[in-house]
């Protein structure tokens, strides 16, 4: 799950996780502009600071994590949909060579 809030300066985004082995996990990324279309953010596990641009209804992301003693950068293109969702397509590399990728669909929670 994701929350996300905006105070006029700052874009707060709280991702919740939980696993099929039970374990869960909370990373929480926080977003400035700093120019119209692009914003420069930070996360518990970004190794520096992660940049990211608007074009039209795509964000790119990019920012290195570390994981397990490695830093491996990832490159993410957010793409809104027609229906609504949003589609997120990561590619994950070392050393400029790809090394996995990942993709997830985000759909906005059924209102209670």
């Amino acid at each position: 799950m994701i929350d996300g809030s905006w105070d006029g300066r700052t874009l707060t985004l709280v991702e919740d996780f939980a696993y099929a082995d039970g374990e869960k996990d909370r990373k929480t990324w926080r977003f400035e502009r700093t120019a119209s279309g692009t914003y420069k953010g930070v996360r518990e596990d970004v190794v520096g600071e992660a940049r990211a641009w608007t074009e039209g209804k795509t964000v790119r992301l990019d920012y290195a994590v570390s994981l397990g003693g490695w830093t491996v950068d990832f490159a993410d293109v957010l793409a809104l949909r027609e229906d609504g969702s949003l589609l997120n397509k990561a590619t994950v590399g070392k050393w400029g060579i790809r090394i996995g990728r990942v993709e997830l669909e985000l759909r906005r929670a059924p209102s209670s």
